[in-house]
C-alpha cells in the first residue's frame, strides 16, 4: 500500500511513520512532504497513493486546501487528517471536502487500524472507538498504566537524533516559568496534565527546530517559549502523554496548553492538586540541557 504522510513537523512525520509500521498494515510504500504544496509535487511526479494522511495546519497549501485540490480531479483516493484538533465543526468541513476520517494526536496504533484497510488474509482488529470516531462514546472502566520510560526515551531519540536521558526527580508544582498542557478522554472520569519546566520546553522546542543551544537560555532569560519552538514543543508534549497507557481503545486528546506567563484557570489547577496518579522525572538533551516534567492523572471535574 503506497501511503503519503503530510505534515510541516518533521517529528510528527517520524511518530505518523513509526505508528503506521507498528499498526501491522502489511507492506506499507510510505513518502512523506512538508506541506500541501510538496504533496501535490510528489503526486504530480510519482502518481496517486492509495492513502493520504495529512495534518490541518501547515504553511503555504494546509490540509484542507489539499483535499479540496485532490478532490476536483480524483473522488475515490483515500484521504484523512491527522492534527491536533478534533472539533464537531472541524469534522465537519473535513467530511464535506471529502475526508474519510479524523485522527486526534496524541495517536496509537490502534487509531490506524481502525480506519486502514488491513492486507488480505489478516485476521480483523476490532475498531476503536478513539479519536477517529465520533466523540460522546462511553468508555468503560479502564486500568491507567505509564508506559516505561525506555519507550519514551527511544522514541524522543529517534525524533531529536540527541542522546536523552531520563531519571525520577522531585515533583513539579504549577507555577507560571512551566507549561500545563491539558488531555482529557471522552466518557472518562480523569484528565491527564502534563506540567514541563520551563527549560526543559526551551530545550526540546530548541532541539526540535534545529535552534542553537543558545537559544534555550535566551528562553530561560526571558521566561517565555518563543513560538519558534512551540509547535514542536507541543509535538513532544504529545509523545509525554503517551506515557500514559489506558488500557482501553479511547486515549487523551490535548484540550488546551498554558504557556509559560499564561495563567492556569482556576478550574483546571484544582483539578491538578488532586492527582490520583503521578510520574515525575528529569529528562537531559544533549547539547541542550532538560528539565523537569511531571505527569498527572487527574479528576475529570
Amino acid at each position: 500500500m503506497k501511503i503519503l504522510v503530510v505534515d510541516d513537523s518533521q517529528m510528527m512525520r517520524m511518530l505518523v511513520v513509526r505508528t503506521l509500521k507498528q499498526a501491522e498494515l502489511g507492506e506499507l510504500e510510505i513518502q512523506e512532504a512538508i506541506n500541501g504544496r510538496d504533496a501535490l509535487a510528489k503526486i504530480a511526479a510519482g502518481g496517486m497513493p492509495d492513502l493520504i494522511l495529512s495534518d490541518w495546519n501547515m504553511p503555504e497549501v494546509n490540509g484542507l486546501q489539499l483535499l479540496k485540490t485532490i478532490r476536483e480531479t480524483d473522488k475515490t483516493v483515500r484521504f484523512g487528517f491527522v492534527t491536533t484538533e478534533g472539533t464537531g465543526p472541524m469534522r465537519t468541513i473535513a467530511a464535506a471536502a471529502g475526508a474519510e476520517f479524523v485522527i486526534v494526536k496524541p495517536f496509537t496504533a490502534k487509531d490506524f487500524r481502525a480506519v486502514v484497510p488491513k492486507p488480505s488474509g489478516a485476521a480483523a482488529t476490532p475498531a476503536a472507538s478513539g479519536p477517529a470516531q465520533a466523540s460522546g462514546a462511553a468508555v468503560p472502566s479502564v486500568d491507567y498504566s505509564f508506559a516505561p520510560s525506555a519507550e519514551v526515551t527511544h522514541v524522543l531519540f529517534s525524533l531529536i537524533k540527541k542522546q536523552i536521558s531520563i531519571k525520577p526527580d522531585a515533583p513539579l508544582t504549577l507555577g507560571d516559568a512551566k507549561a500545563v498542557a491539558v488531555y482529557r478522554m471522552d466518557g472518562s472520569p480523569f484528565m491527564l496534565a502534563c506540567v514541563c519546566s520551563l527549560p526543559l520546553c526551551a530545550s526540546v522546542g530548541a532541539a526540535l527546530s534545529l535552534l542553537s543551544a543558545s537559544t534555550v537560555q535566551e528562553a530561560i532569560a526571558s521566561r517565555t517559549v518563543p513560538e519558534a519552538m512551540r509547535k514542536n514543543a507541543v509535538d513532544v508534549f504529545n509523545v509525554f502523554a503517551s506515557m500514559i497507557e489506558p488500557k482501553a481503545s479511547a486515549h487523551f486528546v490535548q484540550s488546551a496548553v498554558y504557556w509559560p506567563g499564561t495563567p492556569v484557570p482556576k478550574e483546571v489547577s484544582s483539578l491538578v492538586l488532586q492527582a490520583k496518579k503521578r510520574l515525575d522525572i528529569h529528562i537531559d538533551v544533549e547539547d541542550y540541557g532538560g528539565g523537569k516534567l511531571s505527569l498527572l492523572l487527574c479528576p475529570s471535574a
